[in-house]
């Protein structure tokens, strides 16, 4: 599997939130505007949080070789990366 696929993730069903899919939204104004999306994933969906956690596992050992110089950093920037789960089935 190539990392292209493994930094991949099909969710199931899923909830989105704050959503700005169609124009670019800044929070404060001066920011740079961004298009974001808030996926609420529900608590039961295991499977969907494993891919996901593996996913962020596949692009840090990419950055590490490609970005880092070979050393990870102590903490690994994640945008917007929330771990509140949906209680929604």
């Amino acid at each position: 599997m190539g990392i292209g696929e493994a930094t991949n993730v099909t969710t199931g069903k899923a909830r989105l939130s704050y959503v700005h899919l169609f124009k670019p939204y800044a929070a404060m104004q001066g920011q740079e505007e961004k298009f974001s999306v808030t996926v609420l994933i529900p608590k039961t969906d295991v499977e969907t949080m494993a891919r996901i956690n593996a996913a962020i596992e596949a692009a840090k050992q990419k950055g590490i070789t490609e970005k880092w110089n070979g050393v990870c950093p102590p903490i690994v920037p994640t945008p917007g990366l929330r771990w509140r789960w949906s209680s929604a089935k």
